[in-house]
């Protein structure tokens, strides 16, 4: 197992759908305090884990969100 793998499944084996929405309501806070033009925008998120950011990006009204990321 590598690193990156044997730290991000442990960190998150208990990650509750509650934590999960309010860690994306953190993002949406950001971007809205960044000043970010996201409305109506085409977002991709690369090295997108769990997804948080494109759920924030789609709360936050941007057309497109697209993610990726590597599972092994």
């Amino acid at each position: 197992m590598i690193k990156t793998e044997y730290l991000y499944k442990r960190l998150f084996a208990d990650y509750s759908e509650d934590l999960f929405e309010r860690s994306v309501l953190l993002q949406v806070e950001r971007f809205k305090r960044w000043g970010l033009p996201i409305k109506g925008a085409v977002c991709l998120d690369v090295g997108c884990g769990g997804g948080r950011t494109l759920v924030a990006l789609k709360k936050l009204n941007a057309r497109e969100v697209h993610g990726i990321d590597i599972y092994r």
